[in-house]
C-alpha cells in the first residue's frame, strides 16, 4: 500500500470521528430524547477506528516480517515510530484534563498511585475505566495491541510460520482468546456491557486484529479484492445490519445485554467493517475539490479531535451549560475543531516528525 494518503481511508476516519462527535454532543442537539440514538453512533465510530488502525498497522507489520531476517531491532523501530505518533498527544491531553478538572473541581481527580495506570495504559486493564479522561479507554486497547501483537508475531515467526499463515495464526490466537474470555465472563458474572465487555483492554484486542487480517489479504489478493469490492461491501453491510438489530433491541431500547452482545457481536461488527475496506480503499475522488480537501483535513486532525472534544463536553454540560439546540451543537463542533487544528499544527505534527530522528 502506498504511503500517499488514500481518500477512502480518510473518508472512513472522517466518518468515525463524526459519529463520535455526534454521540457525545447528542444532548446538546436533541435534549431529553426518548431513545438514545447516540449509542450506536459512538459504538460504531470507535469500532471503525479500531479496524482502520489494525489495517494500517498490519501493513507496516507485514513489511517488517517480509524481511529476510526480521529481528528485535525492527520491532524496536516499529514501537518507536508508533509511540512518537500516539503518546505525545495522549500525555498532552492527560495533563490538560488534569488541569481542567482541578480548575473547575469536576469530581474526583486521580493523583499519586491512582494516576499511575494512565501512564502505562492500564486504567481499564482489570477494572472498568475511571470517570476521569474517559475517552482514553480505546487508546489503552490500541497501545497494548501495538505492544503485544508484534511480540506474538515474533514468537510464531521464530517457530517457523511465514507470510499469510503467520498473520492468520496470530489473528486466530488473539480472536480466540478474547472471545473465550468474554464467553467465560458472560457465564460466571453479571457484568454491565459497556464498561466491562466493550471497554476492557485484554478482551477487546480482537477488534484491531480484523484490520490486520484485512491488510494481510490485501497483500496477497489485491486484484481479487478490488474486483469483488462491491460484493464485499454489500456482505459487510448485511452482517453489520443483522448484528445491530439485537444491539438496538437490547442495549438501546432496554439497556440490557444478553449473551450475543457480550461475545460474538464484537467480532461480527469488526468483520463487517473489514469487508468494507476494499471498497473504501479503491474509492476515488477529485483531490482538488473542496469536499475531498475537507475530508482529508478532518482525517488529519481526527486524533486531536478525539482527544479534545471531551473538554467541551465537560465545559458545555457541566461548567457553563448551554441551552440545547442546533446552535449549541454547532458551537460545540466549532470549538472542538478550532482547538484540534491548533494542537495538530503546533504540537501533533511537529512531535510526529520527531520519530524520523529517533527511529
Amino acid at each position: 500500500m502506498s504511503k500517499a494518503r488514500i481518500y477512502g481511508l480518510d473518508l472512513m476516519r472522517a466518518i468515525a470521528i463524526s459519529l463520535v462527535l455526534f454521540a457525545h454532543g447528542f444532548e446538546l442537539l436533541i435534549p431529553e430524547a426518548s431513545i438514545d440514538w447516540n449509542r450506536p453512533c459512538g459504538f460504531l465510530g470507535v469500532e471503525l477506528f479500531f479496524v482502520l488502525s489494525g489495517f494500517l498497522i498490519g501493513d507496516i507489520l507485514i513489511k517488517v516480517f517480509s524481511k529476510k531476517e526480521p529481528g528485535v531491532r525492527d520491532l524496536k523501530q516499529f514501537w518507536i515510530r508508533r509511540w512518537w505518533r500516539t503518546l505525545p498527544n495522549y500525555f498532552l491531553f492527560l495533563f490538560i484534563y488534569l488541569g481542567f478538572h482541578h480548575l473547575f473541581r469536576l469530581g474526583s481527580i486521580p493523583d499519586g498511585l491512582d494516576l499511575m495506570p494512565y501512564f502505562v495504559f492500564l486504567q481499564n486493564g482489570l477494572s472498568p475505566h475511571p470517570g476521569f479522561y474517559p475517552i482514553a479507554w480505546s487508546l489503552s486497547i490500541e497501545e497494548w495491541f501495538y505492544l503485544s501483537f508484534p511480540i506474538l508475531l515474533g514468537i510464531l515467526y521464530a517457530i517457523g510460520f511465514r507470510r499469510l499463515r503467520l498473520f492468520l495464526l496470530s489473528a486466530v490466537v488473539v480472536i480466540g482468546l478474547c472471545l473465550c474470555v468474554r464467553i467465560v465472563l458472560s457465564g460466571v458474572a453479571d457484568l454491565s456491557w459497556g464498561p466491562w465487555y466493550r471497554k476492557m483492554i485484554f478482551w477487546r484486542l480482537d477488534a484491531i486484529v480484523f484490520g490486520v487480517l484485512a491488510a494481510s489479504f490485501f497483500r496477497r489478493y489485491t486484484e481479487v479484492l478490488r474486483q469483488r469490492r462491491y460484493m464485499l461491501l454489500i456482505l459487510g453491510c448485511l452482517i453489520l445490519s443483522a448484528s445491530l438489530i439485537p444491539f438496538w433491541q437490547e442495549y438501546v431500547l432496554h439497556d440490557t445485554s444478553g449473551f450475543f452482545l457480550k461475545t460474538v457481536f464484537f467480532d461480527l461488527v469488526s468483520m463487517s467493517i473489514a469487508f468494507m475496506l476494499p471498497f473504501f480503499y479503491h474509492l476515488k475522488s477529485n483531490a482538488r475539490s473542496l469536499y475531498s480537501r475537507s475530508i482529508q483535513g478532518l482525517s488529519k486532525i481526527s486524533y486531536s479531535v478525539y482527544l479534545s472534544h471531551w473538554l467541551f463536553v465537560l465545559l458545555f454540560f457541566r461548567v457553563t451549560p448551554l441551552d440545547p439546540g442546533p446552535l449549541s451543537f454547532i458551537v460545540f463542533l466549532g470549538c472542538t475543531l478550532v482547538l484540534s487544528v491548533i494542537v495538530y499544527r503546533f504540537f501533533e505534527r511537529p512531535t510526529t516528525r520527531l520519530r524520523e530522528k529517533w527511529s
